[in-house]
């Protein structure tokens, strides 16, 4: 069922359970309540369509040194920011849930094999093509044709593959309206969660023009993105929770990560190589560079991909340079390639969402946004830079031009994919993060966190197949504890 707060009077409804944001997590989580008959409330601070800038005036932000595209990088309306999404999907690697000591932060309390089978489920609501053989490694044996052949080297071949994209808030909105367990409010702003003592029973929210619904609830998930998550804990302040909920050892709005892009090198290369979008069986796929988990570990690195763009060979790299007795692929040609590396952030405590003094239309205090990186980051991608001339020149298999290094003004200019990660990340114990295993929060009861801001570390993969499949893990937990 589907309401707007902006057309029904002031109102109380009790539920089950409450969801706060109708994105990938929110949708995912209300309609597999549906499936289960849980009484849920599913609450969007938005409409059908893109806001107007009443609306987007909520998510104005400060930012520290560092630029961000803050509103640009989201979208307040029903499916949240797949409404831009490109559709590129991986699972998170194995290495990615692996202990990292030389990480400064401690990773997940759980391992990809408790994500596995949700992983699948994931990819059919993503609408993923031919997702069975990508996770069984398929790609990886069969795909050989154009890629590049590390042998047993540190470097391998990994791969995207793609959802059309699915926006969520088209797909499923039908399903939505015709749920006659999950009740939808439309332009409902989560404003306040309803506490006694350090229980959580709900929330109350408003319309922007002053309409108001309190949701009674035994189980209240945020799942507003890795932003307002914080941003709504923060400003949830009482004699209970005087730091905000869930702030006990203020970690919420800490750790703020996303996917750094940088393009420091130009390689020479086979011409005809196939690190492109294109369709192998039916399915769309991007192979990339990236390196194995042991050598990822050995050598304490970051994880990260490498994304290669042909481009027109310049006149101080000839193609002819490729004619050089070493190389070994003479035959093919060789041009010029534009690489880009997408790497991993490690976890950065002074990277982080805070709360301005500056007040939004419904008095909730704005964020303030500090973009920080790790100085270990940018070393561990000198490494890999290092090691991949060593490969391609031992191996006869092409050349490095490095004309951009690591330096003050250049990472202040790098760019995110607007992935916003970390900031209620989760943790074995609450010295050490804001939601447990479960995604519940440290501290309180009756309230859990969906969405990316839980990821403890976030690889080089896009989140929003793991978005989906946290969301399936959860639905089957909080169905456990509701029982």
């Amino acid at each position: 069922m589907l309401y707007d707060l902006n057309n029904i009077d002031s109102t109380e409804v009790d539920a089950q359970v409450c969801i706060i944001g109708a994105g990938a997590a929110g949708i995912t989580l209300a309609l597999n309540f549906e499936k289960l008959g849980v009484k849920t409330v599913l609450l969007e601070g938005g409409g059908l369509n893109y806001p107007d800038k009443e609306s987007l005036d909520l998510y104005d932000a400060k930012l520290a040194d560092k630029s961000y595209p803050v509103a640009a990088s989201r979208l307040r309306y029903f499916g949240g920011s797949t409404n831009h999404w490109g559709g590129w999907s991986r699972e998170l690697d194995e290495f990615d849930f692996s202990k990292k000591a030389y990480f400064d932060v401690p990773g997940w309390p759980i391992q990809k094999s408790e994500l596995t089978g949700y992983y699948a489920q994931a990819a059919d609501i993503c609408e993923i093509p031919n997702y069975k053989k990508f996770h069984t490694g398929y790609f990886s044996r069969n795909v050989k044709q154009g890629l590049l052949d590390w042998e047993h080297e540190g470097f391998n071949n990994k791969f995207f593959i793609f959802s059309p994209p699915t926006r969520f808030g088209n797909v499923y909105l039908d399903a939505i309206k015709k749920s006659p367990y999950v009740k939808t409010y439309l332009h409902a702003n989560a404003r306040k969660l309803i506490t006694k003592g350090r229980q959580i029973k709900g929330v109350e929210a408003v319309s922007l023009t002053g309409k108001t619904l309190t949701v009674n609830a035994q189980k209240t998930i945020l799942a507003m993105g890795g932003l307002e998550n914080p941003r709504f804990m923060l400003n949830n302040s009482n004699s209970s929770f005087p730091q905000g909920v869930g702030n006990q050892n203020d970690w919420v709005g800490r750790c703020f990560m996303d996917h750094p892009g940088f393009r420091p090198i130009n390689l020479l290369l086979p011409q005809k190589l196939l690190y492109k979008r294109h369709q192998f069986e039916q399915a769309p796929i991007m192979p990339v560079i990236s390196m194995t988990k042991n050598t990822l570990l050995n050598e304490q690195l970051n994880n990260f991909c490498l994304l290669l763009t042909r481009i027109k060979d310049e006149a101080n790299w000839p193609s002819s340079y490729g004619d050089n007795p070493w190389f070994l692929n003479k035959a093919s040609g060789y041009g010029q390639y534009r690489a880009q590396f997408i790497f991993e952030p490690s976890p950065c405590c002074d990277s982080r969402v805070t709360l301005s003094n500056e007040k939004d239309t419904l008095g909730q205090r704005k964020l303030k946004l500090d973009w920080r990186f790790n100085e270990r980051d940018f070393r561990s991608l000198e490494t890999v830079i290092e090691k991949l001339i060593t490969e391609l020149g031992a191996r006869g298999l092409g050349r490095v031009q490095w004309y951009k290094h690591f330096e003050p003004k250049t990472i202040a200019d790098i760019g995110g994919g607007m992935h916003h990660a970390g900031t209620t990340r989760m943790a074995a114990s609450a010295s050490e993060g804001v939601v447990d295993k479960n995604c519940k929060v440290f501290g309180c009861d009756g309230l859990y966190v969906a969405g990316n801001s839980v990821f403890s570390h976030v690889g080089f993969s896009n989140p929003t197949l793991t978005i989906v499949a946290l969301a399936l893990r959860l639905t089957e937990h909080i169905k456990g504890a509701l029982t």
